[in-house]
């Protein structure tokens, strides 16, 4: 049971999905410190459809499948730059930074439960 627990790919997603939420958040504080900045380019962080990706398929190999996943920082090709060239919506980025706290606490969450069945397992093997 407990060897199950540290070998389940949902410790790998929680992983990922806090890494990615980190980065994404770090992006969204640069934006909205960069908002008054003229020529500055809002950045966007993906991760998701990757990590989907990876999750798919046989239970063998989505551990390193899950691992090999990299949130990446890129500049939003959909962001439309105002007349100072800065692409950044201040209204726009305070939404996605309320998202991303909402999926971040989530993941949170599901990773603090994680690792209480990791140490009920331990302490029912120690009994």
């Amino acid at each position: 049971m407990i060897r199950g627990l540290f070998r389940d790919p949902t410790l790998a997603v929680l992983k990922k999905g806090v890494e990615g939420s980190d980065l994404r958040m770090r992006a969204i504080a640069d934006n909205l410190a960069n908002a008054s900045t003229p020529g500055y380019q809002r950045k966007q962080v993906t991760f998701e459809a990757a990590l989907a990706e990876a999750v798919k398929g046989t239970l063998s190999g989505a551990r390193a499948r899950i691992e090999a996943v990299r949130p990446r920082t890129r500049i939003d090709p959909a962001a439309q730059p105002r007349l100072d060239g800065n692409s950044v919506d201040f209204d726009k980025e305070m939404v996605a930074a309320a998202e991303a706290t909402s999926r971040n606490l989530a993941i949170l969450d599901l990773l603090a439960r994680h690792y209480s069945r990791l140490e009920s397992a331990i302490l029912e093997r120690v009994r």
